[in-house]
């Protein structure tokens, strides 16, 4: 029995060790609330949780939306704003109320030298009161004006309701929230293997064969994803077989034992198609692992694995610069992740982008461009590895402005990586408690 966690957002920085080279402001003061007495502990063991976005406009509204600001809300198409826009009125006693399942609240808005002060009052709370005026000609996007992390332990029902007030200034902007619920945990029934065990996997094989033998092979990619395998166990794939979809084996070998995935019999390498396979271009405000959904061949903090004489793809005519992988290796949580070998594999036809997971600014040790990620990430597409370190993003506000780790206390460590265009190695330096060692070759 394994628990599968849905949704996860983490902060992080990005890392990776190759060990071989491939080929082919001004802001507006935050209204936080948080428990007295609690102490700032960043080592602690944080719950996971996950963040979903609400707009405004989806929320309920006292007023309907039209073209009179005096006795409706408009919406103001504005590309600084969250989605294009954002809602607006100067009707006072104005309401905007959110019932959400979660544990906290997040409300952001523009702000700017005409906007007037809300009341905010969640539950059977005290109202408090935020201002969204601020002492300038340039208006704020996207400011974070309320924050409350701790309505409750548990994801519980929750309403917060947004009141216009009298006062100077008469002009009230409602932009989008973000709610914070604590993760769903599923459990996924893994079968596990025994260790030194042979499996075999073959397109053409009759359905529901054991897998333990050429003529009773396992015909699905899904046969393999639902298995734990233990050190010593092989995954042998027949030479001709063409799977759409997603190899996602579980488990970990072990230094002595690792777990291979290889080919058997003559002819062409197996083949793994994505068939365009994505995930969502993530932002500084929800760091990964988000590489599952996105990627052909996937391993996501697992070891002493060997990837050899596989065919991969994931290409889309879509045209869209989505976040998509061949062979994707994640990490997260701290710790190092050992011997993940990729051997002899045909990686082509990739529809990546060279911004893909841009999240934290990397700057090379010795001076150049600043970058996001890995060099192997934003050049290839074909093969990523990437580990995440989880940090606080209270107070982060651009992909420069990393917050302390929650993980534990970070080291210093080096990646070394060779272009595959041919260019020297060079060397970067970054902080992070995560690590992947792996050897890429062809």
């Amino acid at each position: 029995m394994k628990k599968k966690l849905l949704g996860r957002i983490m902060g992080g920085a990005l890392a990776v060790m190759l060990a071989l080279p491939m080929t082919g402001m001004w802001g507006m003061p935050l209204l936080q609330v948080s428990a007295a007495g609690d102490a700032d502990d960043s080592s602690a063991s944080q719950p996971e949780t996950t963040v979903t976005k609400v707009q405004a406009e989806d929320a309920e509204l006292s007023l309907e939306i039209g073209t009179d600001m005096l006795s409706q809300f408009v919406k103001e198409e504005e590309p600084n704003s969250d989605e294009g826009g954002h809602i607006k009125t100067s009707k006072i006693g104005a309401t905007v109320t959110l019932t959400f399942e979660g544990t906290g609240i997040r409300f952001y808005t523009k702000c700017g030298n005409g906007a007037g002060k809300l009341s905010v009052r969640i539950d059977d709370g005290e109202t408090q009161e935020i201002n969204e005026y601020i002492n300038s000609s340039t208006a704020q996007f996207k400011e974070m004006l309320y924050e409350d992390l701790e309505l409750s332990e548990t994801n519980e029902s929750h309403t917060i309701v947004l009141t216009t007030l009298e006062g100077e200034r008469s002009n009230f902007n409602f932009d989008y929230f973000e709610v914070i619920s604590l993760e769903d945990v599923v459990e996924d029934d893994y079968i596990q293997s025994e260790g030194n065990t042979t499996y075999y996997l073959d397109s053409s094989a009759a359905p529901d064969g054991d897998g333990k033998s050429e003529d009773t092979a396992f015909d699905s990619l899904e046969d393999i994803n639902g298995i734990e395998f233990a050190a010593g166990d092989k995954i042998l794939i027949k030479a001709g077989s063409e799977f759409q979809g997603q190899l996602y084996p579980k488990g970990s070998g072990s230094e002595e034992a690792p777990i291979v995935i290889d080919m058997y019999g003559e002819g062409e390498k197996p083949l793994i198609d994505g068939n365009g396979r994505y995930s969502d271009a993530p932002t500084f405000r929800d760091n990964g692992p988000f590489g599952e959904e996105g990627s052909a061949v996937y391993l996501c903090n697992q070891e002493y694995w060997e990837i050899n004489n596989l065919r991969v793809k994931n290409w889309s005519d879509d045209g869209q610069d989505k976040e998509r992988s061949g062979i994707r290796i994640e990490a997260y949580g701290g710790g190092t992740y050992h011997h993940i070998y990729i051997k002899n594999c045909e990686i082509s036809d990739i529809r990546g982008y060279n911004g893909q997971d841009s999240i934290w600014d990397v700057v090379p040790e010795n001076g150049g461009t600043t970058f996001y990620g890995s060099r192997t990430t934003h050049r290839t597409g074909g093969i990523n590895v990437v580990s995440y370190t989880e940090r606080d993003l209270t107070n982060a506000t651009s992909s420069s402005t990393a917050g302390a780790v929650i993980d534990g206390q970070p080291k210093a460590i080096k990646s070394k990586t060779a272009m595959p265009t041919g260019s020297p190695p060079q060397i970067y330096e970054a902080s992070w408690i995560t690590r992947i060692t792996a050897i890429q070759t062809w």
